[in-house]
């Protein structure tokens, strides 16, 4: 897919940022999202802690999935509302790409050329200069661990818009779509995360393969941020105007927790920052005494959850 020469795909034009971003996405999803992986169970306590945590609409919009890996127990908060992806765009980059490999239709050590359009997509910067290469592996290293732009871009061009969404589609990320207008949800982070965590994200070894790259992650300022020292966490950001994100997995004592912070509206930065680092640690910490298996599991299924 060739984009003009002013589009920018990290970046969402607003007003009405939401509405435009419904409207497009509705010509490749559908409206259903379904969560896959764990078999879901409702935890109220860990809801209340979440609405506890996060200040309110004035400060910015939230949307929260977390889910504790071994139990199943999940709680969440505006988890269906689409958000801006941002830099999470990435993620479903990611997966194609290893998905595509594991076909034979691509290689790691293939070249990708970095062009005037990518470095200007980019805002200038670029991990080589303008007319020279990198590896297929070089440029998702860097897109996954420095968020780098020019080198998503070129995956993107080398892999097809086209191929990316309807594979989200296929492993049932029904409301996430790489367009102009990127966006996704709650649920569809989870899901995402989930399938990386038990290892099915297009198999064994791309799911380790995925999973080491997002441990690599040099932005943590959000989940990471106040996690004790050495805490292993599997996560990408994504910052724009009035956005921030971060969804990843924190591997407590308690094991693993997948945990999807984001944020649109945005007033106050270094606010939404610090209120995302400050859950991650509750959540930590609740994991880590034993708050997960304090009661039974809620006689629920998965379609009634909020």
């Amino acid at each position: 897919m060739i984009y003009p020469k002013c589009f920018d795909l990290m970046r969402l034009k607003r007003p009405g940022v939401v509405l435009l971003a419904s409207l497009a996405a509705a010509q490749i999803v559908t409206a259903n999202a379904q969560a896959g992986g764990l078999a879901h169970k409702w935890d109220p306590d860990l809801k209340a802690l979440i609405t506890e945590a996060l200040p309110g609409p004035e400060v910015a919009t939230f949307g929260v999935a977390i889910a504790h890996v071994p139990t199943g127990y999940v709680a969440y908060s505006n988890s269906r509302l689409l958000f801006e992806s941002a830099s999470l765009l990435k993620l479903p980059v990611l997966y194609e790409a290893y998905r595509q490999r594991s076909v034979g239709r691509l290689s790691f050590g293939e070249q990708l050329e970095i062009t005037e359009r990518h470095a200007e997509i980019a805002f200038g910067y670029t991990p080589v200069p303008v007319g020279d290469a990198l590896s297929v592996d070089r440029a998702i290293e860097l897109m996954i661990t420095a968020s780098d732009n020019a080198s998503a871009i070129a995956l993107i061009d080398r892999l097809g818009n086209f191929s990316i969404n309807r594979t989200m589609q296929d492993i049932e990320l029904a409301s996430t779509a790489v367009l102009a207008d990127s966006v996704t949800t709650p649920r569809d982070m989870l899901t995402y995360f989930e399938l990386l965590e038990s290892h099915e994200a297009v198999d064994w070894d791309s799911s380790e393969e995925m999973l080491a790259r997002l441990s690599r992650q040099r932005i943590n300022d959000r989940i990471p941020m106040l996690l004790p020292s050495g805490t292993e966490v599997a996560h990408k950001t994504g910052d724009d105007p009035g956005v921030i994100n971060d969804a990843g997995i924190v591997y407590t004592p308690a094991g693993p927790v997948i945990i999807v912070l984001l944020a649109n509206d945005v007033q106050n930065g270094p606010g939404v920052r610090r209120a995302m680092a400050e859950l991650s640690l509750r959540i930590y910490e609740y994991a880590e005494e034993g708050g997960f298996g304090d009661y039974p599991p809620s006689d629920v299924s998965d379609a009634s959850l909020p």
